[in-house]
This record gives C-alpha cells, structure tokens and sequence, in this order.
C-alpha cells in the first residue's frame, strides 16, 4: 500500500497521450522514488497506460480526473475498485454526478482512508511492514486442519490490527473468502501458501498478483520452474519482504 498525499497531484494540462504518459511518469517518479525506481520507467509506463484505459470504462477520460484515478491505483492497488476491501470505491465511480465529481469525492474519500489506516506518519502501515518482515510462516504448518478463514483473521488482526478494525467484520471476512477462492485458483492449497497470499492481498490489494505495480508476484506464482508449493509460497514471501524493504525505505525518506 502506498500513501498519496494531497498536495502531490498536479493539474495536467491537454497533452497528447504519449506526452501525458510521460507527464505521469514524472510525477509518480517525484513523488515514489523509491517505487520508480523498484519498477523502472518500462514498468511505469505499462502502469499509466492500465490507469487511463482502466478510467476510461468508467467515463473518465480527462488529464486531470485521470491523474486522481492513477494516484488511487497507486495507493491502492490497480484493481482497487474490484477489491473487496474497497466496495465504497464503486458506489463513489458509479454514482449519477458528474465525472469530475465522482472522482474528486473518490480522491477524497482515498485520503481519507489512507490517513485513518496507516495512522499519523504512517506509523500503523510501518509497524504492520515490519510485523511481516519478522513473521514466521514455518509456524503456519503447525496449523494444518485448521478453518483456515479463522486463522487468517487471526493472521492479519495480529499483522495490521488499525486496518482491520477500520475494514470492520464484513469487509474482512469478504477479503478472505475471495482470498481462499483466488488461492485455490492459483493452485495453492496449503494453509502456509493460503496465509501467504490472502495477507500480500490485504496488504497490496486483491489484484496485486496480476498488478504491473508488483511484477515480482506474477513472476513468482506463473513460473514453472517452481514446481513445489512450498518453494512457490517461500519464494513469493522472499520478494515480498524484498519488496516491504524497499517501502519501508521510502516511509523513512518521507518522515
């Protein structure tokens, strides 16, 4: 998850498509270091391109208005309004206002969201960050047989306890059922490879094993030289962390 600022959007003015790309570019550049510079600019660039085509099914085909949708994705996760973590993103881009109003009331209700969930400077997200840096996922073998949706509640309450009372009962427990089915369909069956992947959801969003925001994870869990779930699952939690300390640099940087 990463934290969008207010003061970090600019107003774009009418470009060329490939010109406003780059401008997007510039600007997640300027404002994540330290993601740009994980991804790349290749990687970013697939990034803008998913944002605008990704706005533009729901009408949003502005400069500006489709900066604030990329800034959500970026905060968010790509997927952010398929994501059952975030059910009032799609009533607040489906509602009948105007395009530009939606999107500024979705933009607000994002920096809303952020600063309630990752706590003042960020000190919640960090101290989640470093409870999964430090986690033991050996121990989750030991609770083999067990309701796995139980465990994973008890995993991300224990993880990031602010988010998951800021979610509330409902959205967790949809997060975690749609993370069962998606593990099952990734053909991850042990309750190690299940906590793996509903916690890199809770943390990166639904999508974020098809995200271009994390390339690492689609990586992982499509290559076919990694036969073994449990090699799959350790490597996939190898990048993560890899991924978590890149992140926690930044949140350094910024306070």
């Amino acid at each position: 998850m990463l934290v969008v600022r207010d003061a970090q959007i600019d107003v774009f003015s009418r470009l060329p498509r490939v010109r406003f790309e780059d401008q997007l570019i510039t600007h997640f550049t300027k404002f994540y270091p330290v993601e740009a510079a994980e991804l790349g600019v290749d990687q970013l660039k697939v990034f803008t391109q998913l944002a605008i085509e990704r706005a533009k099914k729901y009408g949003i085909t502005s400069q500006r208005d489709v900066s604030y949708f990329a800034s959500i994705m970026f905060s968010l996760g790509s997927y952010f309004d398929e994501d059952p973590q975030f059910i009032w993103t799609g009533d607040l881009l489906n509602n009948k206002t105007s395009r530009a109003e939606s999107i500024d009331l979705l933009f607000e209700k994002t920096i809303e969201y952020l600063e309630d969930s990752t706590g003042p400077d960020s000190i919640y997200l960090v101290k989640a960050m470093i409870r999964i840096r430090g986690y033991d996922m050996e121990s989750l073998c030991e609770l083999e047989g067990r309701n796995i949706e139980e465990v994973a509640r008890e995993c991300l309450i224990n993880i990031y306890p602010e988010k998951c009372q800021l979610m509330g009962d409902e959205l967790l427990n949809r997060l975690i059922k749609h993370g069962v089915d998606k593990a099952e369909e990734r053909q991850l069956y042990r309750i190690k490879s299940r906590i793996a992947y509903i916690t890199l959801m809770f943390m990166l969003g639904a999508g974020f094993d098809k995200d271009p925001l994390y390339p690492w994870a689609n990586e992982v869990i499509d290559d076919q030289s990694i036969v073994e779930e449990d090699n799959k699952t350790n490597k996939l939690f190898e990048v993560a962390v890899q991924h978590i300390n890149h992140s926690l640099k930044r949140e350094e940087a910024v306070n």
